[in-house]
């Protein structure tokens, strides 16, 4: 019925509570613990509040007043390229790794993006070593940042990523009339290297308009039979590719959803065969 602040030096503990026979584990590390709380600084909607990482945010217990202001200093470590802030809120969500994360008491913070989108903000990961096949999976990563993003560019960081799933970048600026939306990815220096087999492609390009992609690179995992292509595209006008090398794509009609033409293309320096 109390509030009590305990500190410790970084170390694993146990705690059993009145006699207990089984104890509970606190799993208090240096990684988890945190500064004592600062109830002036937790509440004061002037101040932000910052984490190390997104992790940290995620697993803390502490409950933000609703419009507080929260800095994460990367994504999995400090400076990796998937810093941000963003603002508390409260209700329901759907937490996607980039726009929306849940903290603790059904809040949220509803992150600061713009119309120019990281991919390891999404928690992509760009260090897959293909020649021994070790890495994380960044295919949500890179779909949910797709996604988010009805317009603009995602920016897809030189590294290499593997993707576990056929990523598809489906009605971007679809609608005919209004204005002249583009959607973009730059990807220079970026290599995708897919697990994909049989007909799922590790990149589908659905009823698009005014799309651009710049420099990316697909390939497959070692060991895994490479799917009928790397790449299908099922509809698309006025987009231009630059600079990319997809080994094996597909041209053609399909029942993609929406339209399946495709007209008034460029293709600049790509290899797709």
């Amino acid at each position: 019925n109390g509030q009590f602040v305990f500190y410790a030096a970084a170390a694993a503990y146990n705690a059993v509570y009145q006699s207990q026979t089984i104890p509970v584990d606190m799993g208090l590390t240096a990684s988890t613990l945190q500064a004592p709380l600062d109830l002036a600084l937790i509440n004061d909607l002037s101040q932000a509040y910052t984490f190390k990482t997104v992790a940290l945010m995620q697993a803390s217990l502490i409950v933000f007043p609703v419009g507080k202001k929260i800095f994460w200093q990367g994504y999995y470590v400090e400076s990796d390229g998937g810093s941000n802030w963003g603002i508390v809120k409260s209700g329901a969500h759907s937490d996607d790794g980039g726009s929306i994360f849940t903290l603790a008491d059904s809040q949220y913070v509803a992150a600061n993006l713009t119309k120019n989108i990281s991919v390891l903000k999404f928690g992509a990961k760009n260090d897959y070593d293909y020649t021994l096949n070790i890495g994380d999976d960044s295919y949500q990563a890179i779909q949910n940042t797709i996604d988010y993003l009805p317009a603009g560019k995602v920016t897809i960081p030189a590294g290499h990523y593997k993707s576990t799933g056929v990523i598809n970048i489906f009605e971007k600026n679809a609608a005919n009339g209004g204005p002249q939306l583009q959607f973009k990815i730059d990807a220079v220096g970026a290599k995708i290297w897919s697990t994909s087999t049989g007909a799922d492609n590790a990149l589908q390009v659905n009823s698009c308009k005014r799309l651009t992609i710049k420099g990316l690179m697909i390939d497959v995992v070692t060991g895994v039979t490479a799917p009928d292509y790397n790449v299908g595209v099922r509809g698309m006008w006025y987009s231009r590719f630059v600079g990319c090398d997809f080994k094996s794509t597909s041209f053609g009609v399909g029942d993609s959803g929406g339209f399946n033409s495709i007209y008034w293309n460029k293709f600049e320096t790509c290899g797709f065969a």
